[in-house]
């Protein structure tokens, strides 16, 4: 893990997920999507999307204050 952009090595395949403080709820409930896309090329740009993804929803509600 990195907070930092350039400590990252550049390879051929990445996941890269951001931690927010205050993320958005649904009915006090942390929920995650991902989303599946393939970048073949940045010049000229193109891009995939694959047309399903997962979401996911926590089975107890966010408490800011908890270490969990």
């Amino acid at each position: 893990m990195t907070n930092n952009l350039e400590d990252i090595p550049i390879t051929e395949r990445i996941v890269v997920q951001e931690y927010m403080k205050e993320p958005f709820l649904i009915e006090n409930l942390k929920f995650d999507i991902r989303l599946y896309v393939l970048i073949t090329s940045c010049d000229p740009l193109k891009i995939f999307l694959y047309h399903e993804g997962i979401v996911r929803f926590a089975t107890e509600e966010f408490k800011p204050n908890s270490t969990n």
